[in-house]
């Protein structure tokens, strides 16, 4: 992956690892998972406006 290591702006592997360690491991579960039940609940939401159009 030669045009990744390329275009790599210096630094900002380092600034994302800084980034995760400054943020709690926890606080990071608990947004991926309000993320992930928002998405679920959204999808079922649009199935049963499609269900219940026809």
């Amino acid at each position: 992956m030669e045009i990744l290591e390329t275009y790599q702006v210096d630094g900002w592997l380092d600034f994302v690892v800084s980034l995760f360690s400054a943020v709690p491991g926890g606080f990071l579960l608990a947004c991926l998972i309000g993320l992930v039940s928002f998405g679920v609940f959204g999808a079922l939401r649009l199935v049963r406006r499609l269900i219940n159009r026809s």
